[in-house]
């Protein structure tokens, strides 16, 4: 929260002096190489560099909730809508304070989880720096999905030989009607492999016994 305006000059803005002065209370450390997703754990609580605390709800990587601020003895200072979200390591927090202050809070995860950065009030300009007590929560990453191979060929349909010349018929069985004949050294297709014994057919042209085929 930068700063808070209440239907009187508020304390944080009174404040805002002193924030500067004491901007080097806390330092920036540099982004933490974890390899992890960031997550708010349920609620994040904040410490101002001004002397407010700022808490809100907040889970996941985005989240919205009320967010309360509290100054130096503890007491409620202001509230206002707090809509926040986690982007690798950059932590974005935006709060509408009542009165019409706009918190705009910007910081990187440190080593130990914790968040670190600077906050401006986009009403007026003043900034402060902030450090969160909570820590994030660090989910491991999802490994991305392999890669499909690539898809192997489809098997070719079995061929055949014709070992001597032979009628076609419309159906199996012999019981059909002869539409053709198939000459001994002609090479065909069958759907599927077919023993000697039985009724073959030959695609797209009709049904042979299988003893002719080789």
């Amino acid at each position: 929260m930068s700063h808070i305006t209440a239907g009187k000059a508020s304390p944080l803005l009174l404040a805002a002096a002193t924030a500067v002065g004491a901007a080097g209370l806390f330092t920036l450390a540099a982004p933490a190489q974890a390899a992890c997703r960031y997550e708010f754990p349920g609620s994040f609580v904040l410490n101002q560099s001004n002397g407010f605390r700022v808490e809100f709800p907040a889970t996941g990587q985005n989240t919205s909730g009320k967010a309360v601020a509290y100054n130096n003895r503890q007491q409620v200072a202001n509230a206002g809508d707090a809509t926040a979200f986690i982007n690798g390591s950059d932590v974005n927090i935006t709060i509408g304070w009542e009165g019409g202050a706009v918190g705009r809070y910007t910081g990187t995860v440190r080593e130990n989880r914790t968040v670190a950065g600077q906050t401006q009030d986009l009403a007026n300009g003043s900034s402060a720096s902030w450090e969160s007590v909570t820590a994030l929560n660090c989910a491991p990453e999802q490994a991305p999905s392999p890669t499909p191979g690539p898809t192997p060929p489809a098997d070719a349909p079995p061929s055949a030989t014709v070992n001597g010349d032979v009628d076609l018929y419309d159906a199996p069985g012999g019981d059909g009607n002869v539409i053709g004949i198939l000459r001994k050294g002609e090479q065909v297709q069958l759907p599927r492999p077919c023993p000697a014994n039985q009724w073959c057919e030959v695609s797209g042209r009709g049904w042979v016994w299988g003893d002719f085929l080789q």
